[in-house]
């Protein structure tokens, strides 16, 4: 039963979106009804409807530009959400507020780039809706991770320098006070994200973090500690993980790695910083940490490590995130530590794949150094699981993964590419040069901390569950 001013729910309006879209866009023809939105605290459902499926095909009605969109579209958000709490995306009406705002910061950019003309003269009026907001998305966010790329640095990875100044001043934009609100909204309403994500009814979800983090990054009264990093960081791992494309994973990439460097300030290893990622519920949790074994199943396309842009930086990043997701919860359920061994397997088959990319070219110190991080993270994950978990299945199970993935021959490979470090002129910028001093003692560090690792993952296997001989023998003759 639809609700008369919200619509159907989630599960309902997900399979009949498209539909819905259709019928509002033939009965928009059909009449010619001018979309005017009357001066009162929310869009009607029916309207905001029709006007999205108009705005939708612009490439056969030409745009429909307006004054004051986005003001309108967060008030609408705000009065909705006061009389429905929780999940935006809970009910049709809440859903459509947000895929509009998306769209209208992707029209905002083209417009104030003066793309938007030449983006609409390229398309042709039968194409379908669907592609033509696909391409809207792509085209977007190609264009923000172009601006925003600036030469390769750990300590620097994004710059918006390009992006100053209010964005979309023509058409009333999005100011701090809206960037807020539609952050936390976004983040209380997460986990939606990646169900819809995967059923592509959220494109261009990214161009909007990427805009959201930008205002975020501007100067305010707020120290960088009392901003919502973790919730953007949290919001754009969710976007990376389903359905996005490239263009999308290469601007995530940047903003993730900008954030993770605020989170984790290089040069730090071993900090105990554990950021407040939260998993909604555990269910969340294990959706997340489903999906993270989805994206790196193995056995992985040695392409995919570049063209996907699956870098071990961005690979670091993400499991730092799974990995408090999983554990957060306390208690938690069996759902989650039964996901823990092949989230673990995954991460190995990633650090694998990197590591055979040396037979292609010597890799990059710069890399070495994100794939020290990985591995040393890798090991004391391995560890805080093993004292951490009751569950003596789980626990068996990560043994077993661990002995496929052959672990002992993945650190004996990364051993033999560590060592290069040593030979290399080793620049402590690298590292934010906090604390290190020297390069001689910026690699001493690097060595104690890994050292330190390979440890504990020494002492999990002494108090691990036996393997029997026929399960190693079985791998073995693998």
């Amino acid at each position: 039963m639809e609700h008369p001013d919200w619509g159907p729910t989630q599960s309902q309006y997900s399979a009949t979106f498209s539909s819905r879209m259709e019928e509002a866009f033939t009965r928009y023809m059909a009449t010619k009804e001018s979309i005017t939105y009357a001066p009162r605290e929310f869009i009607s459902l029916g309207l905001l409807e029709t006007a999205l499926a108009a705005g939708e095909n612009m490439h056969k009605t030409g745009y429909l530009g307006g004054t004051g969109v986005f003001s309108l579209l967060v008030t609408t958000l705000r009065a909705y959400v006061k009389r429905h709490p929780g999940d935006v995306f809970n009910n049709y009406f809440g859903f459509l507020c947000i895929r509009h705002l998306i769209r209208m910061v992707c029209i905002g950019v083209l417009s104030e780039t003066s793309s938007l003309d030449k983006f609409l003269r390229a398309l042709e009026p039968s194409l379908s809706w669907n592609y033509v907001t696909e391409l809207l998305s792509h085209v977007v966010t190609d264009f923000m991770y172009q601006t925003s790329a600036t030469d390769s640095s750990i300590t620097n990875t994004v710059d918006f320098a390009s992006l100053r100044g209010p964005i979309f001043v023509g058409d009333g934009g999005l100011n701090q006070e809206s960037a807020d609100y539609l952050v936390h909204l976004l983040w209380t309403s997460r986990k939606s994200i990646v169900p819809l994500r995967s059923k592509g009814l959220l494109p261009g979800l990214p161009a909007l973090i990427f805009v959201l983090a930008e205002i975020t990054r501007r100067p305010t009264n707020s120290s960088d500690s009392q901003k919502p990093w973790v919730q953007l960081q949290d919001l754009s791992l969710r976007c990376y993980l389903v359905n996005a494309s490239d263009a999308d994973r290469k601007a995530l990439r940047q903003i993730s790695l900008w954030i993770h460097n605020i989170l984790h300030p290089p040069g730090r290893p071993g900090s105990n910083l554990r950021p407040d990622y939260i998993p909604f519920d555990n269910e969340d949790g294990c959706m997340i940490g489903q999906a993270y074994i989805d994206l790196l199943s193995p056995p992985i396309d040695p392409s995919f490590v570049t063209t996907m842009h699956i870098f071990i930086d961005i690979s670091l990043v993400l499991f730092r995130w799974v990995f408090i997701m999983l554990t957060k919860p306390s208690p938690r359920v069996p759902a989650l530590d039964s996901l823990i061994p092949n989230a673990f397997n995954a991460a190995l088959e990633r650090l694998g794949a990197e590591i055979d990319q040396e037979s292609n070219s010597a890799m990059s110190l710069i890399t070495r150094v994100s794939l020290w991080y990985y591995i040393a993270d890798i090991c004391r994950q391995i560890q805080w699981f093993h004292e951490n978990t009751v569950a003596l299945d789980s626990r068996e199970a990560l043994m077993t993964k661990l002995y496929d993935a052959d672990f002992h021959g993945l650190l004996g490979r990364h051993l033999t590419l560590s060592v290069r470090i040593e030979k290399q002129n080793f620049d402590p910028s690298l590292f934010g040069g906090h604390g290190f001093g020297s390069p001689l003692h910026a690699s001493n560090v690097m060595w104690d901390f890994f050292l330190g690792a390979i440890d504990q993952v020494s002492n999990f296997f002494k108090s691990a569950p036996d393997i029997s001989d026929m399960q190693i023998q079985s791998t073995a003759a693998q």
